[in-house]
């Protein structure tokens, strides 16, 4: 656990590329020896920050629990979980999101079988949804963007807004906001 809060403040502040094993050893207050035998490489460091401090296991949860219920009941549910998840951890989420998105092969390699469980998952749901009829036809992966997105960017984004012109509405309004409005994009 020490390891872990070490890596998600040095790769927040730095980047998983930029991070320094014997620095992360030293900031956890243990050899690096104890850091590369639980974690053998930045990749596998990668994968247990993005397992977590990432919304997909509170995601997958709720899907499981609600996925036979209409979108208008689940994705609601579904974004208000992950941003309750996401908020506190935004610093993290954020890199974790950049590195990912970087093409740095160490982050490639330790998000891919989350990302593929998460869009299995919530692309299944959404793909079950539009052949019933209740969403509207496109590929299950824009639809989950369409989503995650504005809920993503909103998190990311809220704190300095509210620095600068405030927002008179509390975060969880706002989600339901971002959804209600994802869904209605989304209605056949």
């Amino acid at each position: 656990e020490r390891i872990l809060a070490a890596a998600a403040e040095l790769v927040g502040r730095d980047g998983l590329r930029n991070l320094s094993m014997d620095e992360l050893a030293e900031t956890a207050g243990v050899s690096r020896a104890s850091v590369y035998r639980l974690f053998p490489g930045k990749s596998a460091l990668f994968a247990a920050l993005v397992t977590a401090y990432s919304p997909f296991a509170i995601i997958d949860e709720t899907l499981e629990r609600l996925h036979d219920r209409p979108p208008e009941e689940v994705l609601p549910e579904v974004a208000r979980a992950a941003a309750r998840t996401m908020a506190p951890r935004i610093g993290i989420a954020r890199s974790i999101l950049f590195d990912a998105t970087s093409g740095d092969a160490d982050a490639v390699q330790a998000v891919t079988p989350a990302v593929r469980q998460l869009l299995g998952t919530l692309g299944g749901y959404l793909g079950t949804q539009m052949a019933a009829g209740r969403l509207r036809p496109m590929h299950p992966l824009l639809a989950a963007q369409l989503l995650i997105g504005p809920v993503f960017f909103h998190l990311m984004t809220r704190p300095t807004i509210d620095r600068v012109v405030g927002l008179p509405m509390d975060p969880e309004a706002a989600v339901d906001e971002l959804i209600a409005a994802s869904l209605e994009g989304l209605r056949p």
